[in-house]
């Protein structure tokens, strides 16, 4: 199976609560992950047996390399998975609320 899509990284903030309006509110924890639709689908496949090849370009910044040993180490194929200087990785940037929901959710404020 080939993937070619979007990969980046992943951020994500632990708050206490959500902000109010115009409220800046501290984040005590943060941790860094990987996703994008390409990569998440890539990983499920190959947990489920499949044999897989990522095509897709990183960003020469701290996520390009990490996100590449990341796919490698779920056995994806990454041998055409380029790199591209001068760029950045796409991240995603997502608040948790700390405990009730300590994995990333998809939501922000507007």
């Amino acid at each position: 199976m080939v993937v070619q899509r979007t990969i980046g990284g992943a951020t994500v903030k632990y708050i206490e609560r959500m902000p109010r309006e115009g409220e800046t509110v501290e984040a005590p924890s943060f941790s860094m992950g990987f996703g994008g639709k390409g990569a998440n689908q890539a990983v499920a496949a190959a947990r489920l047996g499949a044999s897989v090849m990522m095509v897709t370009k990183v960003g020469d910044d701290l996520f390009g390399p990490n996100t590449r040993d990341n796919l490698k180490s779920h056995g994806i194929d990454t041998r055409f998975v380029w790199t591209e200087p001068g760029t950045e990785a796409a991240t995603g940037d997502s608040p948790a609320s700390a405990p009730t929901c300590p994995l990333a959710t998809s939501w922000m404020l507007i």
